[in-house]
């Protein structure tokens, strides 16, 4: 696919960079909240820029059922090497607790495999719906960590980019990585995790010397 870059605005390519190379998808809502929230109709003005950007061959609007949740003030666990084992058990436990309500649609946007290519990232593939509910929840911690964090201050590496740098093609990334001038922090959005998958995740982390979030 050709793609029809002329009058991109600085706006357009953010949002893109975005989807290419910080995180999978994000909601139309999610988009309009954090691009267009200076808009009378956030909402209107998002759907209707998206749709000029998936005519042009950058993204595709779809809608999948996925399950609300809120976003914690804090993680459910932090861990730094040197510290106790976290409670697995007792985690599992309240992750599996935390994604109960019912999964209705939702209008979400995903950059095509032509933006990726373009941009140097990943791009083409809508979550699968056991993930879009876990991709939607990284995706706004993203968002927060975005307008908190100062330009230059900090990078945010996603699972596809670990990979590219050499953290393994067989092994299970997690979703993020936060680099603060060579300060490395773990973050990892918990799905229905068995108390097995988070000691597996601890692993990963404890034999590389990396602090963690659990979210």
């Amino acid at each position: 696919m050709v793609l029809q870059r002329s009058n991109l605005t600085p706006r357009d390519r953010d949002l893109l960079v975005v989807l290419t190379r910080d995180v999978r998808v994000l909601s139309v809502n999610q988009i309009a909240a954090h691009w267009f929230a200076a808009a009378a109709d956030a909402g209107r003005a998002a759907t209707r820029r998206l749709r000029v950007l998936q005519d042009r061959g950058f993204v595709e609007l779809f809608h999948m059922p996925a399950r609300p949740v809120e976003i914690p003030v804090c993680p459910l666990a932090e861990w730094e090497p040197g510290n106790a084992v976290p409670d697995f058990v007792g985690l599992a436990r309240a992750l599996v607790q935390r994604w109960t309500q019912p999964a209705a649609p939702v209008s979400c946007v995903v950059a095509t495999s032509a933006s990726g290519t373009w941009l140097g990232g990943d791009g083409g593939r809508r979550p699968r719906r056991s993930e879009i509910s876990h991709d939607l929840l990284l995706g706004e911690l993203y968002l927060v960590w975005r307008r908190r964090t100062p330009d230059g201050i900090a990078e945010w590496i996603s699972e596809s980019r670990l990979r590219r740098l050499g953290y393994g093609d067989q092994t299970r990334l997690p979703d993020a990585m936060v680099d603060a001038g060579g300060v490395r922090r773990v973050i990892e959005v918990g799905g229905e995790y068995s108390a097995s998958k988070l000691a597996e995740f601890h692993e990963f982390c404890a034999t590389r010397g990396l602090s963690y979030e659990l979210w």
